[in-house]
């Protein structure tokens, strides 16, 4: 019993009308290989065989393109990942250093003001 597929069940409908064309042939259930009005219905499924395995190759060799393809693309945004989080690292840090420098220009600034404050105190 053939399987469901497009591909087999027009393979049996031609199967069908070649034995159908055999009758008329004379009712020989063999048609002869050389006339073109009779093919064999092995060669039938053969070549069909023969389609499909050429299509099967192709949708394999497109696969394996895309899948070269994707894998090219996730290493890309692997890379671009870690760059960014490299990038995040280098700002967060710049961060810091920017909160201590400002941290200790406060800190400055308050010491010259209670120095000034001191200094008027003394002079009054």
């Amino acid at each position: 019993m053939f399987p469901q597929n497009e591909n087999i069940k027009i393979t049996k409908q031609d199967l069908k009308k070649e034995k159908k064309k055999n009758l008329k042939y004379g009712g020989i259930n063999k048609p002869c290989s050389e006339c073109p009005k009779c093919p064999d219905p092995v060669k039938i499924i053969l070549n069909s065989l023969a389609k499909r395995k050429k299509k099967l190759a192709r949708a394999e060799k497109d696969f394996l393109f895309e899948k070269k393809k994707l894998n090219r693309i996730k290493l890309q945004i692997d890379e671009d990942f870690e760059k960014l989080m490299a990038l995040q690292r280098q700002i967060n840090s710049d961060f810091a250093i920017l909160n201590i420098n400002k941290e200790n220009d406060l800190q400055k600034q308050v010491d010259e003001l209670s120095n000034i404050i001191r200094n008027t105190k003394d002079n009054l």
